[in-house]
């Protein structure tokens, strides 16, 4: 699945276009090529936890909102029953897998880029964005946590919970 176009990303065809990257020490992170996870077994970090069999879902997707000027451009997508929402992949315009997913957004004039790339030998994964075209743009990214066995189905995390967050990651 080298590249597709923005008539391969819409939620109907997601689900036949999905990647898949592993570490080296079992974890692993997949989705679809418009982000929406379509699997229990989809997510950003799945990574076995010590003293288990099976591996955890640790970071199960972002949400994500550009801003550009005075204009909100949700660029996740997500499945519910009977419903598809936000809508991010009206925004996008490509997706590409060489050695990772690449994600391609149009944001009136602006042109975004998400990577995500695994660590290799470890169980980490890399999520980064780049400006390609336009001047500026801000993004809000919120981690959705549904800490679990990849075999339990998906439960809403605790809204208690807390972590700590700076520029460079959380």
């Amino acid at each position: 699945m080298p590249s597709l176009s923005a008539f391969d990303l819409v939620p109907s065809e997601a689900a036949t276009h999905e990647w898949l990257l592993a570490s080296g020490t079992g974890a692993y992170s997949s989705s679809t090529a418009i982000g929406m996870n379509t699997r229990k077994y989809h997510g950003l970090l799945i990574a076995p936890l010590r003293g288990c069999n099976n591996r955890h879902v640790m970071l199960s997707k972002f949400e994500e909102t550009a801003k550009v000027g005075s204009t909100e451009f949700p660029l996740s997508t997500n499945a519910y029953p009977g419903a598809i929402y936000p809508h991010g992949y009206k925004h996008q315009i490509g997706f590409s897998f060489d050695d990772h997913p690449v994600f391609t957004y149009s944001l009136n004039g602006a042109r975004l880029e998400k990577s995500v790339r695994i660590v290799r030998n470890h169980d980490a994964v890399v999520v980064s964005y780049r400006l390609t075209a336009g001047r500026e743009a801000d993004i809000e990214i919120r981690p959705m946590l549904s800490p679990r066995s990849i075999h339990a189905d998906p439960i809403a995390a605790d809204p208690r919970l807390q972590f700590e967050s700076d520029r460079f990651g959380f």
